[in-house]
């Protein structure tokens, strides 16, 4: 699977920051599951929703179109502390109310998309909040999302964990 080796180290280190924090994580994904489940696809909102369920916190999947809104509604069922919201990326992240622990880019294809998405969450990130972007392998068509944000991510202090077909990045080491 294209996400294995990051999905296992990005949810091993929710676990572990998890544990330094003392709280339940405040999850936020830009993209949310879509109709056409892929066994290839990494199915995060399915994983996110299941670890907030087991690990308490709160989790937010928000996505501007309506279908997939309702698809994701259908497969996670009444969940607590899980929202699926319809709306802009952008928008809702700029009108976060609390602090992001682990923020999850995988909305649209678009490097100035994530680019945006980024700077938005920008301001509701803290020291140690984890991050990671999807569809950024380097040298194929997968790396748009990544081609702006990662290299702004880096200038501001993050260092890339694992870069696969996913990147993982975090401003200190909670690997450990």
């Amino acid at each position: 699977m294209l996400r294995e080796n990051t999905f296992d180290l990005f949810f091993n280190m929710m676990s572990k920051l998890q544990r330094k924090l003392e709280r339940g994580l405040v999850i936020v994904e830009t993209g949310t599951i879509r109709g056409d489940i892929r066994s290839c696809d990494g199915n995060s909102t399915v994983k996110f929703a299941d670890y907030v369920k087991h690990h308490d916190g709160a989790f937010y999947s928000v996505d501007n179109n309506p279908e997939a809104i309702e698809y994701s509604k259908g497969v996670l069922g009444d969940r607590e502390n899980v929202h699926v919201v319809e709306g802009v990326s952008t928008e809702f992240l700029e009108s976060f109310p609390d602090k992001i622990d682990v923020l999850y880019l995988d909305s649209a294809n678009d490097e100035h998309i994530g680019l945006a998405e980024y700077e938005a969450a920008k301001p509701k990130l803290h020291e140690h909040t984890i991050i990671l972007v999807d569809d950024c392998l380097q040298g194929s068509p997968a790396q748009r999302k990544g081609l702006l944000s990662l290299p702004k991510m880096v200038e501001d202090g993050y260092t890339k964990v694992l870069h696969e077909y996913q990147c993982v990045l975090a401003k200190e080491e909670v690997t450990k």
